[in-house]
């Protein structure tokens, strides 16, 4: 089976403070995997790893093979995370916060992507809304809908 995310032996400090040491870790393609632990146990860090916003002091990871810091670009055309905390312009509308997603992603077909993305969460009809005016279940599709629209 194609292992999607693999990490071997992946170390990361900030000072005298280790947050990762030694992440071992396969993730098989369509498996569903949770990264549970208490506080403090590194968890934020690793995902920091994994999206290219920390580089590990030592170790290796590869999302579908690619090896992440040698082909940044590649493997960021083929990940997407989804923050817990709300990141969207609630001044915006539905609409207005993904087209910046898509300009800032140079997505091509920007219309069709961000009307397919809308249709699939069920928020077309709310594409004209202002996202302060979203409930936290709609914020949270809208959220899900920039995944899509890439």
């Amino acid at each position: 089976m194609v292992i999607s995310i693999e990490t071997k032996g992946v170390w990361k400090s900030y000072g005298p403070v280790w947050a990762v040491k030694d992440l071992n870790l396969e993730v098989r393609k369509g498996e569903i995997f949770g990264l549970l632990g208490p506080n403090g146990a590194g968890k934020t860090t690793a995902l920091k790893i994994l999206t290219f916003l920390t580089k590990p002091d030592r170790g290796s990871c590869k999302i579908e093979g690619l090896d992440i810091w040698k082909y940044p670009l590649v493997v960021k055309s083929r990940i997407s995370v989804i923050p817990q905390e709300i990141n969207l312009d609630k001044e915006l509308t539905a609409y207005e916060n993904l087209l910046i997603y898509c300009m800032l992603h140079k997505i091509r077909d920007k219309k069709h992507k961000i009307e397919e993305a809308l249709r699939f969460v069920g928020l077309w009809e709310y594409r004209k809304e202002e996202v302060r005016k979203f409930s936290l279940g709609m914020q949270k599709r809208l959220l899900f809908s920039k995944i899509l629209s890439k």
